[in-house]
């Protein structure tokens, strides 16, 4: 009698009990993330730094350029001032990224036809999701020490090479501003989440997230100005985050940068707005996954 050979069984990987954990382990096993958040850090150094010192030495050899815009520049390299500057960088390229990230999470699992698996496969969907938004966290929080750690780094080598006075900011003032940095880019991510469980897509929420962010919301904070209705574009994420930049000393170097924002900027209203957003983008997320067919 001939012996008949067995095909053994597929065996799941075995993944963390606690689904934070598995969240965790899930983005670890996803290089587009960890190349997102490496781009992320490289245009840090590439822009923040590089592009904008050699903006610095362009101007500060021309005669004709404008001398509050060198003073600018030099403002934020100083060492004492990379809190503010990091503030800026965020709000001014950090939150697409952040966007795109948020998008990729939740949106991936569409992409991959698993979204079904694993939101039905325990413990409850909101659980999972809430794991998925921490681990979101968790990698948004990470990108952004990484980039005020770069923009204190550059600003102490260009401060070195200048012969700039060496002194960091105070802690708290230091604190503040990455308080700062760190709600604008949640508040990013988690409208990407929000999209990508509205569109079923990761696609289609970086297409309609980065219209918005790009497009719409600019020339929304634009006419509201221009009829002024400054407090309507406040209440943005765009004109948020920027009110909230603005107030930590963001973008020296552009004196009428955001005038229509900043005229009326209120640290700690354009605070409550950003978190207004964050905990909106987290509802509608959680509101779509738990009702919606899957």
């Amino acid at each position: 009698m001939t012996a008949q050979t067995v095909t053994p069984a597929y065996v799941r990987p075995r993944l963390p009990a606690l689904p934070f954990a598995a969240a965790l382990y899930d983005a670890a096993r996803r290089p587009q993330l960890w190349v997102t958040v490496a781009m992320w850090l490289v245009m840090s150094v590439g822009f923040g730094v590089g592009m904008t010192y050699a903006m610095y030495r362009g101007f500060a050899d021309d005669p004709s350029a404008n001398p509050a815009m060198v003073e600018g520049l030099r403002e934020a390299f100083l060492l004492g001032s990379f809190d503010q500057t990091g503030a800026g960088l965020m709000q001014f390229w950090g939150g697409a990224i952040a966007l795109a990230l948020g998008a990729h999470v939740i949106g991936s699992e569409y992409a991959k036809r698993t979204v079904n698996i694993i939101y039905s496969a325990g413990p409850n969907r909101l659980s999972t999701l809430g794991a998925q938004i921490m681990a979101l966290v968790v990698l948004l929080s990470a990108a952004a020490v990484g980039v005020f750690a770069i923009n204190a780094v550059g600003s102490a080598v260009v401060s070195a090479i200048e012969g700039w006075p060496l002194e960091a900011p105070p802690f708290g003032a230091t604190v503040v501003s990455f308080l700062t940095a760190w709600l604008t880019v949640l508040a990013y991510g988690l409208f990407g989440a929000a999209l990508a469980a509205a569109a079923r897509s990761e696609i289609k929420a970086l297409s309609i997230g980065m219209v918005w962010f790009l497009g719409i919301e600019t020339v929304l904070i634009k006419v509201f100005g221009a009829l002024g209705w400054i407090g309507a574009g406040q209440l943005t994420l765009g004109g948020a985050t920027s009110n909230l930049a603005v107030s930590r000393g963001a973008y020296p170097w552009w004196p009428n940068a955001l005038a229509d924002q900043a005229t009326a900027a209120e640290g700690a209203a354009s605070a409550l707005v950003v978190v207004a957003w964050l905990v909106a983008g987290a509802l509608v997320a959680g509101w779509l996954i738990r009702h919606r067919d899957i």
